[in-house]
C-alpha cells in the first residue's frame, strides 16, 4: 500500500478575497494502491504541509488539507486551502504549541460609585455627608488578553479555578506593561481543546483587567458608617439625633465611635479577591513581535 503518483490539477483551483484577506485552493490527483489510507496520502511529501506558504503568495498559509473519500479505491482528490491571516506572523508551526502568542489590548466602560475624587478626597455635600443616592461614574478600564497554545497535559482546570478571579500578590510585567501588586484582576483563565498534525493541545486564554487610575487596588473600600456605635465603655448603642433614633446611618471613626464633626470620613478595606503569585502562569513579559 502506498502512493504511486501525485499531480496538481489546474481544473478546480480557486482564489478569492474578502474582509479577512486572500484565500486559495489547490487540487491534487493522487493515485494509490488499493487500501492506502488518507493518513498515508496526507503525509506524502508532494502534498502541501499544514502551515506551508502558497507558492504564489508568501503571506497565505495552508490551513486545511482534505483528501475527500477514495475514488474507486485507487485515487484521492486532495484539496489544499490557503488563507492570509489578518496579522501575518509567519508560517504556522507543525506543533501547535509553537504557534505565535496572540495578544489583544482593549478597554471597556464600567459603572462605579464615586466615593473619592481624582485627588483622593471624599465626595461629600457641603454638610460633610455622603450624597444619597450616591453619585455614579463611568470609568474606562484597560484589559489585556493573552491566548497561546499549550501542551495537552499543561492545562489543569483545578489550577485555573484556583487562579481565576485572583489579583496579583506581587508586581509582574505582562506584554511589556508593569502591573504593580494588586492592580491586576485575572477575569478569565479558559481553555479550548484542539487537535492538529497529530498533536492534542489547549488554546488557553488569560484575560487581565487593570484597576483604573482613580483606585489603588482591587480591594473593596467602604465608607465607615452605620446605625450603631461603641460608647466609651465599648457598649454598642443605637445612634440618636436629638434623643430620637437616627433616620439614616451616620459616619463612624474607624474604631466604632462617632466621627467627630468636620473630620474626614474613614474607609474600611476588605479583601474580596484571592491574592496569587502570577509568576506561576509564566505569562509573556514582552509583547510578541
Amino acid at each position: 500500500m502506498g502512493v504511486s503518483s501525485v499531480n496538481e490539477c489546474h481544473e478546480g483551483r480557486r482564489g478569492w478575497t474578502d474582509a479577512q484577506g486572500a484565500h486559495y485552493t489547490r487540487i491534487f490527483k493522487v493515485v494509490v494502491t488499493s487500501g492506502t489510507s488518507p493518513h498515508t496520502v496526507l503525509t506524502n511529501g508532494s502534498i502541501p504541509a499544514f502551515g506551508s506558504a502558497h507558492p504564489e503568495n508568501a503571506l497565505a498559509f495552508c490551513t486545511k488539507v482534505d483528501t475527500g473519500e477514495p475514488e474507486g479505491g485507487t485515487q484521492y482528490t486532495v484539496t489544499a486551502t490557503y488563507d492570509t491571516p489578518s496579522e501575518p506572523r509567519g508560517t504556522l508551526a507543525a506543533n501547535p504549541v509553537n504557534d505565535p502568542i496572540v495578544v489583544r489590548w482593549s478597554s471597556r466602560l464600567e459603572d462605579w460609585v464615586l466615593e473619592k475624587d481624582v485627588d483622593g478626597d471624599a465626595v461629600l455635600n457641603s454638610a460633610g455627608d455622603p450624597f444619597d443616592p450616591p453619585r455614579m461614574r463611568q470609568v474606562s478600564v484597560t484589559v489585556c488578553s493573552v491566548t497561546r497554545n499549550e501542551a495537552a497535559d499543561a492545562y489543569d482546570p483545578k489550577v485555573a479555578r484556583e487562579y481565576r478571579n485572583s489579583t496579583n500578590s506581587k508586581s509582574i510585567t505582562v506584554c511589556g506593561l508593569k502591573i504593580d501588586a494588586l492592580e491586576g484582576w485575572l477575569t478569565r483563565y479558559d481553555a479550548e481543546l484542539g487537535y492538529r498534525n497529530g498533536y492534542d493541545y489547549w488554546a488557553v486564554t488569560y484575560e487581565i483587567e487593570l484597576i483604573h487610575d482613580m483606585e489603588d487596588d482591587w480591594d473593596v473600600h467602604i465608607q465607615d458608617k452605620g446605625w450603631r456605635y461603641l460608647d466609651a465603655n465599648g457598649v454598642l448603642r443605637d445612634i440618636q439625633v436629638e434623643n430620637k433614633d437616627a433616620d439614616e446611618p451616620l459616619l463612624l471613626n474607624g474604631a466604632g465611635g462617632k466621627l467627630a464633626t468636620g473630620a474626614a470620613p474613614v474607609y474600611r478595606t476588605f479583601q474580596d479577591k484571592k491574592r496569587k503569585n502570577w509568576q506561576f502562569l509564566d505569562l509573556p513579559t514582552t509583547a510578541p513581535i
